[in-house]
C-alpha cells in the first residue's frame, strides 16, 4: 500500500519539481476565494496562481513530449528488436549454408584426393604406345628365342644322328676286330692295344661333341 502511495505521488509530482505542491496551492486559493470573495491581496494571489498554472502547463507539455519521445523510442526499440531478430535468423541461415558448403567442400576435397590417387596410378601404368612397344619387343625376343631353340634342336638332332652313326661304325669296327682276333690270335696281339687306343679316341671325340653342344646351349 505504501509503495502505491509513493508511486501516485511520483506520478503527480512529475519530475519532482513541485507539481503536487502547486496543485495544492491552486486548490487552497480556489477554496479561500469561495469562502472570502472580497478578501484582501486577491490580485497578488491570482498572479501567483497564474504563474503556477503556466508552470503546470509547461510541465504538462514537457511530460507530453517525454511521452511522445518514449513512444518513439519504444517504436525504435521494437524495430531494433525486429532487426536484431532478423539478423539472428540471417546469421543462423548463413551458418547453415556455411555448414552445407563445408560438407560440400569436404566431399570435393575427398574426390580430389581420390582423383589424384587414380591419376597417380594411371601415370604409373605405361602408356598405350609404350606398352605396345614393350609388347612388340617381347614378341621379337620370344621369336628370336624360338628360332634359337629351333636351331639348337636341329643341331642336337644332327649331333644325335652323328653319334648314332658313329656308334654303329664303332660297333662294326669292334665286331670286325674281334672276328680278326679270334681268327688270327698271334698276328693280332698288337691290334688289341690299337683297339684300346681307338676306343679312347672315340671317347675323346664323343666328349668333344658333347662339350660343343653344351657351349652352344650356353651361348643361346
Amino acid at each position: 500500500m505504501k509503495e502505491e502511495v509513493i508511486m501516485r505521488k511520483l506520478i503527480a509530482d512529475g519530475e519532482g519539481v513541485g507539481e503536487e505542491k502547486r496543485i495544492q496551492q491552486i486548490s487552497t486559493f480556489l477554496r479561500d476565494a469561495r469562502k472570502n470573495p472580497n478578501g484582501e491581496n486577491k490580485i497578488s494571489e491570482a498572479v501567483k496562481i497564474l504563474k503556477i498554472l503556466d508552470g503546470l502547463e509547461m510541465s504538462m507539455l514537457k511530460q507530453k513530449q517525454i511521452a511522445v519521445m518514449n513512444a518513439n523510442q519504444c517504436v525504435d526499440f521494437e524495430e531494433l528488436a525486429q532487426s536484431v531478430d532478423s539478423e539472428i535468423e540471417e546469421t543462423h541461415r548463413k551458418i547453415e549454408e556455411a555448414k552445407q558448403q563445408l560438407a560440400e567442400a569436404r566431399v570435393v576435397k575427398r574426390n580430389r584426393q581420390e582423383y589424384s590417387k587414380v591419376v597417380k596410378e594411371i601415370n604409373e601404368i605405361p602408356s598405350r604406345a609404350e606398352a605396345t612397344k614393350n609388347l612388340s619387343e617381347i614378341r621379337d625376343e620370344l621369336e628370336r628365342r624360338h628360332e634359337q631353340q629351333k636351331v639348337l634342336e636341329s643341331r642336337l638332332n644332327d649331333r644325335r644322328n652323328q653319334l648314332q652313326t658313329l656308334n654303329i661304325v664303332l660297333a662294326n669296327m669292334r665286331r670286325f676286330c674281334t672276328e680278326d682276333i679270334e681268327s688270327n690270335p698271334a698276328e693280332n696281339s698288337g691290334s688289341i692295344e690299337n683297339e684300346d687306343d681307338e676306343e679312347e679316341d672315340e671317347k675323346i671325340v664323343v666328349d668333344e661333341w658333347r662339350d660343343d653342344d653344351v657351349q652352344s646351349m650356353e651361348t643361346i
